[in-house]
């Protein structure tokens, strides 16, 4: 579970897109050593990517509910082409 600070780091950067750790440490009033701690957390909970002095915004958890979402759109409508397409193959064939 992320801290309030984490939280707005995420924010901040969703907005931003990129930053440097200095810049971070400074915005929220942190150490330097403090934001790579959260940095690292926040990277292994897939809400950014660090990159060399600093991270940016690459929320792959909002990806991820995104592509579930569309993944069950028009579910029957898929399942439908599937059956179709399924008349034109046959077991074990190229």
């Amino acid at each position: 579970m992320l801290n309030e600070r984490q939280k707005e780091i995420v924010k901040y950067l969703s907005e931003e897109k990129r930053d440097k750790v200095e810049n971070l440490a400074e915005r929220f009033k942190v150490s330097i050593e403090t934001i790579r701690r959260d940095l690292i957390i926040l990277e292994k909970e897939s809400y950014i990517r660090r990159i060399h002095g600093g991270a940016v915004y690459g929320n792959l958890r909002g990806q991820e509910l995104v592509y579930e979402e569309r993944s069950e759109r028009n579910f029957s409508e898929k399942r439908g082409i599937a059956r179709l397409a399924a008349d034109y193959t046959s077991d074990g064939g190229k």
